[in-house]
């Protein structure tokens, strides 16, 4: 029993670990795009202020 406990600790310790690492990469992802989105914005908008 001792050792089967180890193993599900173990097997759950690295999937929860892989969670978090794969959570991290997505909000990383996301800050980038809104930053791109933030900057393609104050394109348009510098280029509607150069049109009128």
């Amino acid at each position: 029993m001792g050792y089967f406990s180890l193993v599900a600790i173990i097997i759950f310790a690295f999937s929860l670990f892989f969670l978090l690492k794969c959570a991290y990469q997505l909000k990383k992802n996301s800050d980038i795009q809104i930053k791109q989105n933030e900057h393609i914005i104050q394109l348009l908008i510098e280029q509607n202020h150069k049109k009128r």
